[in-house]
């Protein structure tokens, strides 16, 4: 017998029902979801402590794991996003240099610190996946010796606008 909701085969108490497990907790937890939240509230309420030192215990056996976790996803992340900007080959777009851990996104018109701060901290894959479907041709993908390059012939530099020239600033003699 199939489940009426998903086509999975079904078996033994299920057939009494027509639904598998998963469809029919699901349709569950969908009548029920006040229910549900209500009693979830209360049981953390009344065992605030006890979920608290579970918690802490998990966490502190898996640190190690979970550290080397985040730093996989974030890597993971980090090449998806590199490699939507440069469309494809994760290289610096004028020298060619290939090592995404001195890659940089930049702003081609140079407003990249105003928009930095306009923007949700964090930004996620789906932030920069929108923003490069409505404005695909304003980043590229720079190293950063490229980019501070650019950013210095580009006067695009936060302290020289601030304090008149880049060489007063740093008493370096051109």
């Amino acid at each position: 017998m199939l489940c009426t909701q998903c086509g999975n085969e079904i078996t033994g108490r299920q057939m009494k029902l027509g639904f598998c497990n998963k469809c029919y907790f699901a349709e569950f937890r969908g009548k029920n979801r006040e229910k549900i939240r209500e009693y979830a509230v209360k049981y953390y309420a009344n065992n605030a402590d006890k979920i608290r030192r579970m918690t802490n215990a998990r966490n502190s056996k898996n640190v190690l794991k979970r550290r080397e976790y985040g730093k996989l996803n974030n890597q993971k992340r980090r090449m998806f996003v590199l490699s939507m900007v440069s469309g494809g080959s994760v290289c610096c777009s004028k020298c060619g240099f290939g090592d995404w851990r001195a890659l940089q996104i930049d702003h081609i018109n140079g407003n990249g610190n105003t928009h930095r701060k306009s923007i949700p901290h964090g930004s996620s894959v789906k932030f920069w996946e929108k923003e490069l479907k409505e404005k695909p041709n304003e980043y590229q993908l720079l190293c950063a010796n490229c980019n501070w390059i650019k950013r210095y012939e580009n006067n695009e530099l936060s302290w020289d606008k601030r304090e008149g020239n880049f060489s007063k600033t740093f008493k370096i003699k051109v």
